[in-house]
């Protein structure tokens, strides 16, 4: 009888130990892939975030770990040399690596700007400043965050459209962080800078906005200005995992435009910047599908404003299997 009491005792322990083992591993029924992501902690990045908050990388099979890149030339520098496997970068840099020879493509959609969010961006001057209007920027000097940028594209755009005499303007490259009080010291007549900068500078009554966004609304209602990229030779090899990344990003996607008040908590956790800021901001907006004129625009101008030697079709940046153009 000790002998059937010992053996229902091994069986009942060796049928818990298989139970625990099947549960826990139900658990982790699928291997996390690992994936390293450069990306530039700012608001148009919170796809990312959200991401990361809500778990979404996670159900997809992934473990994203993000790398911080000081701007989109960074991020190219770092998916080139295979240190991560995709970044974030704008259009006007990529289009001008791409026709350098480098492969890069955009894999997923990014951030928008236009008449849907125009105070997202644009030309700040001092706020007691005479200019008025755009035609009065003509022969003054503004700031950008780098020349041949899309800040950069924006004031050519917007100025040539308001019949500004383009090459009597003065750019000097200048941090967006340090814009603002370069225009209230008047070391520069304007600056073409990006939210949260914008609503802190008005907020201190050093700067007013002088006109929104980055185009001008009858050139283009909106643009995709930067978006998730990797390099086109890549893609075959970790098809899967940028799937599964792009599935994450859509579910990312659809909560930030589900959940604006969320928002300004997420993104200041991941960036650090002041939550209360924050809320007062227009920020990017954000779509699962992407028109080809979305990123068509910014090509077409970087061709006539020199940025570019020639324009190219759009669909030769974006991975169409992954990111269909309407």
């Amino acid at each position: 009888m000790k002998k059937v009491g010992s053996l229902k005792v091994v069986l009942v322990l060796g049928i818990g130990l298989i139970l625990a083992l099947f549960t826990a591993g139900s658990g982790y029924a699928k291997e996390l892939l690992p994936m390293k992501v450069s990306y530039i902690p700012i608001m148009d990045c919170q796809q990312l975030y959200v991401g990361w908050e809500k778990g979404y990388f996670e159900e997809e099979g992934l473990k994203v770990e993000g790398q911080v890149a000081q701007g989109g030339s960074v991020s190219q520098t770092l998916v080139e040399s295979g240190s991560v496997e995709l970044g974030w970068t704008a259009v006007v840099p990529l289009s001008q690596a791409y026709l350098k020879g480098f492969d890069f493509t955009f894999i997923a959609a990014g951030a928008f700007f236009g008449t849907a969010n125009r105070n997202a961006a644009g030309i700040l001057v001092k706020k007691d400043s005479p200019i008025q209007s755009v035609k009065e920027l003509a022969g003054k000097t503004i700031a950008v965050n780098a020349l041949q940028s899309v800040n950069h594209l924006a004031v050519l755009a917007i100025a040539d459209f308001h019949g500004v005499d383009i090459k009597g303007l003065k750019f000097v490259e200048v941090p967006m962080p340090s814009q603002a009080p370069a225009v209230k010291e008047g070391a520069v007549d304007a600056c073409h800078n990006v939210q949260p900068f914008i609503a802190a500078s008005e907020a201190e009554g050093t700067t007013r906005l002088l006109y929104g966004g980055f185009y001008p609304p009858e050139i283009a209602e909106r643009a995709m200005i930067a978006a998730w990229f990797a390099k086109k030779s890549s893609l075959e090899k970790n098809k899967d995992k940028m799937t599964r990344f792009l599935k994450a990003i859509n579910k990312a996607t659809d909560f930030i435009n589900k959940n604006p008040d969320q928002m300004p908590a997420i993104v200041a956790k991941y960036t650090k910047l002041d939550v209360n800021l924050l809320k007062k901001v227009t920020p990017p907006k954000f779509y699962t599908k992407v028109n080809k004129k979305d990123i068509q625009v910014s090509i077409d101008l970087c061709a006539k404003y020199g940025f570019i030697k020639n324009g190219f079709d759009a669909k030769e940046i974006v991975a169409t299997n992954l990111v269909p153009l309407q």
